[in-house]
């Protein structure tokens, strides 16, 4: 693995993380404490040239917009914002309502490339353990306002497509619908 700046200020304490299965832990000054229930999580792509989270823990570090969870094409999951928190991953501000009440889940993968099998499997064991967790039905959800899993488009129609055309849905919701989560509520 290549060394990044970011890295001297990640932390792999589990005391620093909501899911089990993260690995890094990189903390984003873009959150505030959550007013609502989660009902939803949201899933979004980079699409951009990046083939690993540098990229994505540089924005949700310097920039207003803010993550809850990376997910590398090589299955690594960082976490930046912490459950209880509500991050600023639609649209990058506090206002936008769809902030308050989901988890953002940013995945690292160019425009143009299949996700891997490893980030589907890491991000898709991530997602049902938010909903057995926050109780948040296993369905994509293509309502705004209605709990569930969501892609980016649906809470901002007017933002890039994300996660894109190369987001296979029935794939990853198959996925997260056939794992049952082995976490203690």
């Amino acid at each position: 693995m290549t060394r990044r700046w970011w890295h001297s200020r990640r932390s792999s304490a589990p005391s620093d993380m909501d899911y089990p299965g993260t690995q890094f832990w990189v903390a984003s000054p873009n959150a505030v404490d959550r007013p609502r229930a989660v009902t939803s999580i949201i899933i979004h792509t980079t699409q951009g040239p990046a083939t690993d989270e540098s990229a994505s823990v540089n924005k949700f570090i310097s920039t207003s917009a803010s993550i809850h969870y990376i997910v590398n094409r090589a299955g690594t999951i960082t976490q930046m914002v912490r459950d209880d928190q509500a991050a600023f991953h639609t649209g990058g501000r506090i206002q936008d309502p769809h902030n308050l009440n989901s988890i953002g889940i940013e995945h690292v993968n160019p425009a143009g490339q299949t996700p891997p099998p490893v980030l589907y499997a890491n991000s898709a064991a991530l997602v049902t353990w938010l909903c057995y967790r926050h109780k948040i039905p296993k369905i994509h959800q293509m309502m705004a306002g209605s709990p569930g899993i969501k892609d980016h488009q649906t809470v901002s129609p007017n933002d890039k497509p994300c996660p894109g055309s190369d987001w296979d849905w029935d794939h990853y919701m198959g996925m997260v619908q056939q794992n049952v989560s082995r976490a203690v509520p």
